[in-house]
């Protein structure tokens, strides 16, 4: 049974929605700030998965991600936000965020993304089994890596997305995080660019 660690300050739709994902076989625990989460991972059995709000009354959620990721957090974790903006959502995923939700959304699609979550998760490979230079592979998160490969068998953004389990749209905002961090111009200038660095084989 996967535990699953929600972080909302709305406290009747925390409630709700660990309801609905008990009912569907998830353990869930809330949390309704940042300080609060922090002490629940350190006091509970590990999370397999965390789902997070951006806007908290104390920490961001952008921020408790960033700490969590810098402490070696490398569960997946899906964020719920208002913010509908391109550039906070690439904000996000360049935080550690493997994906995200814009409020309001339906239950049903929120487990979804949570099950796509676990499943890539479970499938992910771990850092360098590949060959790959691990300080150049430590500058993607696990699903740009995901991402990365994908574009690298020259697939679309609607292939990568049934591939991963993801949108499109969260497929770009991957992408775009990839070319900034590459420095490259375009896709397929990506894909040259690991090559060379041995991020693809």
């Amino acid at each position: 049974m996967p535990t699953l660690l929600l972080v909302e300050d709305n406290l009747p739709l925390a409630q709700c929605l660990r309801l609905e994902l008990e009912a569907e076989g998830f353990k869930a625990v809330t949390a309704g700030n940042g300080a609060a989460a922090l002490l629940q991972m350190q006091a509970s059995e590990p999370v397999d998965l965390l789902v997070v709000d951006w806007d908290l009354p104390d920490i961001s959620g952008l921020e408790l991600l960033r700490r969590l990721r810098k402490h070696n957090f490398k569960q997946p974790v899906l964020m719920l936000t208002g913010h509908d903006e391109v550039d906070r959502k690439v904000l996000a995923l360049e935080s550690g965020a493997d994906d995200y939700m814009v409020k309001p959304f339906s239950f049903d699609e929120l487990q979804a993304r949570i099950q796509a979550l676990l499943r890539r998760s479970s499938n992910s490979p771990d850092p360098g089994e590949n060959g790959d230079d691990p300080s150049l592979r430590s500058l993607l998160s696990e699903r740009e890596w995901d991402v990365l490969q994908e574009l690298g068998q020259g697939q679309s953004n609607a292939e990568i997305a049934e591939a991963l389990f993801l949108s499109q749209e969260t497929i770009k905002s991957h992408i775009k995080a990839l070319l900034q961090k590459l420095k490259a111009k375009d896709r397929t200038h990506a894909v040259v660019i690991a090559f060379q660095q041995g991020l693809l084989h």
